[in-house]
């Protein structure tokens, strides 16, 4: 047993540090004490302990195997504190984003990481999509346009890139403003008022009308089989029908 010179109480030895110059090769004060004390100077020197734990740091991670042991050591302590990891990444994003600067800085950084890592990217925003969309299908698909093989993760997307989608946004427009570009109908509608009836465009001017689960059957369709198959249909509705008539 031993007395602490700070709450003078009567200890075991086992509540002591060792200490090679101290009565008994042990400090006077006892673990709690010292632990208290310890609180106290880091919260009147702060800077003193970032200055302390700077150099720590440095000279723990200036060889490599220091700084393998001391990842192994931060992944082991993220596994079993989560929680408390989220916590203090959240903290430290909100004071970073809270200023323009930091929102500046955050964005170069963002930007420069995709230049480098692009195929982990890639495979990110794919895994992303499929877990937004719920999309389990194959990731090839062929572009109705072009008829070429792409991957994608968005089961929606049926065009493969920027050219195939920005010819089906302008072909849109056009279906959105018929009567400002005044669409030419090449024969008059022979189909009864109930019967649903689709336009289907011969070329940019000129329109034929077709029943709607034909018309829906080769929409999209662009290979020259489906094209003779849909002349054929169309000859059959209206027999004076030649393709040679109309550019294409």
């Amino acid at each position: 047993m031993k007395q602490c010179s700070c709450c003078k109480q009567y200890k075991d030895e086992t509540n002591f540090y060792k200490r090679l110059t101290g009565k008994n090769g042990l400090y006077c004060s006892c673990k709690d004490c010292n632990k208290k004390r310890a609180m106290e100077w880091k919260k009147n020197n702060p800077e003193k302990v970032k200055h302390q734990c700077k150099k720590a740091y440095t000279k723990k991670v200036s060889t490599p195997e220091g700084r393998k042991k001391h990842n192994d050591t931060c992944k082991k302590w993220i596994q079993n504190n989560l929680k408390k990891h989220k916590q203090i990444v959240k903290k430290g994003n909100d004071k970073r984003l809270s200023t323009h600067e930091g929102k500046k800085k955050d964005r170069e950084r963002a930007t420069k990481w995709v230049k480098n890592n692009r195929e982990r990217f890639n495979e990110y925003m794919k895994n992303y999509h499929r877990k937004k969309t719920g999309y389990t299908g194959p990731i090839t698909k062929i572009c109705i346009l072009c008829g070429k093989e792409y991957s994608t993760p968005q089961y929606h997307q049926k065009y493969c890139g920027k050219k195939c989608r920005t010819k089906i946004e302008n072909r849109n427009k056009q279906k959105g403003s018929r009567k400002e570009l005044k669409w030419i109908p090449v024969y008059e509608n022979p189909f009864h008022p109930t019967e649903k009836i689709h336009e289907h465009h011969i070329d940019n001017n000129h329109i034929v009308v077709l029943p709607a689960d034909i018309h829906l059957c080769y929409a999209g369709c662009h290979t020259r089989n489906d094209n003779d198959d849909l002349d054929y249909i169309i000859k059959q509705i209206y027999p004076t029908f030649e393709r040679s008539e109309f550019r294409t």
